[in-house]
Formats: structure tokens, sequence, C-alpha cells
């Protein structure tokens, strides 16, 4: 069993406020549920572009950028499992990093996949190809279209 020194590890699910990732926290939650293993929600803030010099307007706009990811998410939880008592964290940094420097402590990761193609996909790629080989646990990934356990595809993080 995936455990640390503090019980299970939990089931990681990233979480944007997208179609997407509400598909990938409902399974997150179902297959944590059906497990036994806690749930804990992600969201990545970025640092914003401050056109000043001072820290005190660099502070704020950060502040302001980690308030609007953490409200984002949490209407995206609330809406999505209806209820907000979930342990949720938001972190600086971008998805991929967090990501990453999580997947230590964790049973597995679930992310939202937008099937998206085309030309600039090319160029950045999935978060799970961008994850996956880099994590210490699995990846799964969910499309919003089909987001029964059935159909999650699978990606090993080791």
């Amino acid at each position: 069993m995936n455990t640390s020194p503090n019980g299970p590890k939990p089931v990681l699910v990233a979480v944007d406020g997208s179609v997407e990732s509400d598909a990938a926290l409902r399974w997150a939650a179902d297959y944590a549920e059906d497990h036994g293993l806690p749930l804990r929600v992600i969201t990545a803030s970025r640092h914003p572009d401050v056109p000043s010099d001072s820290a005190g307007a660099y502070w704020d706009t950060y502040q302001e950028a980690q308030n609007w990811a953490r409200v984002k998410a949490a209407e995206s939880i609330r809406r999505t499992l209806g209820r907000t008592d979930i342990d949720h964290v938001v972190e600086l940094g971008s998805i991929d990093t967090v990501l990453i420097e999580a997947s230590d402590n964790a049973a597995m990761i679930v992310v939202g996949t937008r099937n998206s193609g085309g030309f600039w996909a090319k160029f950045r790629g999935s978060l799970t190809n961008r994850i996956t080989g880099k994590v210490a646990c699995p990846v799964i990934s969910i499309s919003a279209s089909s987001a029964a356990p059935e159909t999650a595809l699978t990606g090993s993080g080791v």
C-alpha cells in the first residue's frame, strides 16, 4: 500500500477550474473514496508579470493572482463534488513543477486532458506527457468527454 509516515499517501488531482479538471476531480474523488485514500487538490499559481519595481506592487499582484486561482479552483470543487471540505493547496509555480515535486508523497496523480492537437500543442505537449517519467507515482489522464474509470489513460511515473 502507498503509505507515508503520516498514513496513506493521497490521490493528487490538478484543478484549474476547467471542464477537464472537473472530470479529473470527479474521477479522483471516486477513486480515493473507493480505495480509502485521502484526496488532495493541487492548484498552481504562476508569478504574474508586474510592470513595477516596487516590491509592494509585486506582492499585491502575486497575492491577487494566487487568490484568483484559489477561488476558481474552490468553485470547481464545490460545483463538482458539492462540498468544500477538501484538502486543497495552491502552490507557486508551473503545474508541471508543482506535480513533479508533490509526487514523492502521492499514491497517484490525476489530470484532465483536453485532447487538443494543432500546431502549438506539438511544441508544448500535454501535461500528462510533460510529467510522466518524471514523477514518482502513476499518472492518470482523464478526458472530460468520458470520465468513467474504465476510460482513463494511464501512464507510469516511475
